[in-house]
């Protein structure tokens, strides 16, 4: 039979079922684009994080899809074989969102362990070793997956709580502040430096009188390294003392001075 002597009906019809597939699929994309959209102005708004945002959205599509599959195909396929679609379909999509959710799930936990146990608490200053380095801060328990450690000069950092429940955590009862200060001059006395710093030093209402430690760091013919560890009662004064220390030392000791902050 020549292809011009089929009518158009029996064309349409033929092809029926897969001009259905596409409608559907095209609606598929419409609603998860709808979806994605949602969930950004959500996050924006601060209703959402953006991993949770991640995770609504894979969980729309495979949502989206397991529904949709086994209804498009039903029109091609016979009844069993729909059944076993739908099957496979579910077990895949079932492996997709548990791998997609692991990680979700175990910092949510390990999130829910570390403020259960009180292992650190909000406002804690705290020594902690992770992957062989110490960082120093104050402990901000942030909903996700990692603990913000707001450090003595501002910088953050974001630490999984996976590594916080297995770290070494020293808890602090006052807020230290750590200095590297560089003097300049020849033959310096360095116990008679250590005594003037101190002395300036002591003369603060922020800074504890008993908790000074001054080290010196490193000593050459034109200059004097000193480690400077100090504590503080209360953490928000860091940059008041920080300026403090600044102003005092750099006015009066007769020598220039370079000031660093150390982690």
């Amino acid at each position: 039979m020549n292809i011009r002597e089929i009518p158009i009906t029996s064309l349409l019809e033929q092809f029926q079922p897969y001009l259905n597939i596409v409608v559907a699929l095209v609606i598929i994309a419409i609603i998860y684009l709808i979806a994605k959209k949602l969930l950004y102005k959500l996050r924006l708004k601060g209703v959402i994080t953006h991993g949770t945002e991640g995770t609504l959205r894979i969980i729309i599509l495979i949502t989206i899809t397991a529904i949709a599959l086994p209804m498009l195909f039903s029109s091609i396929f016979q009844r069993y074989e729909i059944v076993w679609l739908s099957i496979a379909i579910f077990i895949t999509m079932s492996a997709i969102i548990l791998t997609s959710l692991y990680s979700y799930i175990e910092s949510t936990f390990m999130y829910l362990i570390v403020m259960s146990s009180g292992i650190v608490k909000e406002g804690d200053n705290i020594e902690i070793a992770i992957d062989g380095k110490n960082y120093m801060g104050r402990v901000i328990l942030a909903e996700g997956s990692h603990m913000i450690l707001r450090t003595t000069h501002g910088t953050s950092v974001l630490i999984p709580y996976k590594k916080v429940f297995n770290a070494i955590i020293v808890k602090k009862q006052h807020t230290s502040l750590r200095f590297m200060v560089k003097l300049y001059g020849y033959n310096l006395d360095v116990k008679t430096l250590i005594e003037k710093i101190t002395n300036i030093l002591k003369r603060s209402k922020i800074i504890i009188k008993e908790e000074i430690s001054i080290k010196p760091h490193e000593i050459s013919d034109d200059s004097v390294t000193l480690n400077i560890e100090l504590s503080i009662m209360n953490p928000s004064s860091v940059n008041e003392c920080y300026e403090e220390v600044v102003k005092n030392l750099t006015s009066e000791l007769p020598y220039r001075i370079d000031i660093e902050i150390v982690e």
